[in-house]
């Protein structure tokens, strides 16, 4: 092809090496899947989807409180069993520790090994102590989930 020829077509010719390159690239990391490697779960994360899920049950909105969890079902029963709007805390609880779980703990809820335990602990609505583990982690498909979002439920 002529010089000239070259002139004419520009930045054409530097385009699709790069398209292609971007795109074996791309592939090569996952296509964007959610299915890939997860980012950690902080414990500013944790503490702010534990507040998330004091506000919902403040606001006595239980789709939102059992919302992301495995199984919303479990945690409705859970919410029913703990007495249910009666036994909600007046007060967030508080965090006495934080860690991240072992491995096996995850197993079984088909997560990644991105996840934060805050051990928490108050008083519920009925004037019982409570202390409990509120595990965050990220489901393979990439959502955060919660474990028990019924944290006032464990009463000591």
């Amino acid at each position: 092809m002529p010089l000239a020829n070259h002139r004419k077509l520009g930045w054409t010719w530097l385009i699709a090496p790069a398209a292609l390159l971007t795109l074996v690239l791309f592939a090569a990391c996952g296509g964007g899947s959610s299915s890939g490697p997860a980012r950690p779960v902080s414990q500013v994360e944790a503490r702010s989807i534990l507040g998330e899920m004091t506000r919902y049950a403040t606001a006595n909105d239980l789709n939102g409180l059992c919302g992301k969890t495995v199984s919303p079902e479990a945690c409705q029963a859970r919410w029913s069993a703990a007495g249910e709007w009666a036994s909600i805390p007046s007060q967030e609880p508080e965090v006495v520790e934080t860690f991240v779980p072992p491995a096996a703990r995850l197993a079984s809820l088909d997560a990644t090994q991105d996840a934060r335990v805050l051990v928490i602990k108050g008083i519920d609505g009925q004037g019982r102590e409570y202390r409990t583990e509120f595990l965050v982690f990220r489901a393979k498909t990439g959502e955060t989930l919660i474990e028990n979002p019924v944290y006032w439920a464990a009463v000591n």
